[in-house]
């Protein structure tokens, strides 16, 4: 099971009738299993990009090979809840065939199980992201596209959430495409890290990390981010100097 990206070109138009570029000369691929996470400032078109990848956005110059018949779990920045279901049932609203043990396992890992009769309005922001999380997983993707799940989260909390994630992803061999803002979703939950340009984004670098999550110290976590840091900033200097 393989995703190929290959995006030449994808520009939107103004009100004034001039077109602006988004995303040029994109290019990647991941394989079965692979946890790919993209690094990239505000405003690239990261958002652009994973709706293009989910099938939500035709109107680009270039293609994308999703897996044949693999089943895709999505969790937007927002947590998208249906204000007037339950937590349970908007989970079983996306997953109807789920088992209702393998359900009250995926809300354990999440600390879900006393809110599963909860209303979104009742949740708070990292409870909320908890659920579209769960949503997601609960269908068993094969394919798994997250947008900055973590988003606005206090570190101890987004801490404690990405060891969750790290948890539900070490159950089941799912292909991972993770898009954030933050170095330590990349390296410590990604396989690949991709740098990504201001707009009109591409691809600075993309970056191998050898050393299994679980194995990963801070010495490592540290290095990786070294490398980011000398790779984002050479970017930073090669554009001032343009």
């Amino acid at each position: 099971m393989q995703l190929e990206v290959e995006i030449a070109r994808k520009a939107f138009t103004n009100a004034a009738g001039e077109q602006h570029d988004v995303l040029v000369d994109f290019n990647f691929a991941l394989g079965t299993g692979e946890i790919g996470v993209f690094v990239a400032p505000s405003g690239c078109g990261k958002s652009t990009m994973l709706k293009i990848i989910a099938g939500l956005d035709h109107d680009y110059q270039g293609r994308v090979v999703c897996p044949a018949g693999a089943r895709i779990g999505m969790v937007f920045q927002e947590p998208r809840l249906l204000p007037w279901r339950s937590v349970d049932d908007n989970v079983r609203l996306a997953a109807p065939k789920a088992e209702d043990k393998k359900l009250s396992e995926l809300f354990a890992v999440l600390e879900l199980a006393a809110h599963r009769n909860h209303f979104p309005g009742e949740l708070s922001l990292g409870l909320a992201r908890r659920v579209a999380l769960a949503r997601a997983f609960a269908i068993e993707p094969d394919f798994l596209i997250l947008d900055e799940p973590l988003a606005s989260l206090d570190d101890a909390l987004a801490s404690r959430l990405r060891d969750q994630i790290a948890t539900l992803m070490d159950r089941r061999s799912v292909m991972v495409l993770l898009v954030t803002h933050d170095e330590d979703d990349a390296v410590r939950l990604g396989d690949r890290v991709f740098l990504l340009s201001p707009r009109p984004a591409r691809i600075l670098a993309d970056l191998p990390i050898r050393t299994p999550r679980s194995a990963r110290g801070e010495a490592e976590i540290a290095r990786i981010k070294a490398d980011i840091a000398r790779r984002t900033n050479s970017d930073r200097t090669e554009r001032d100097a343009s």
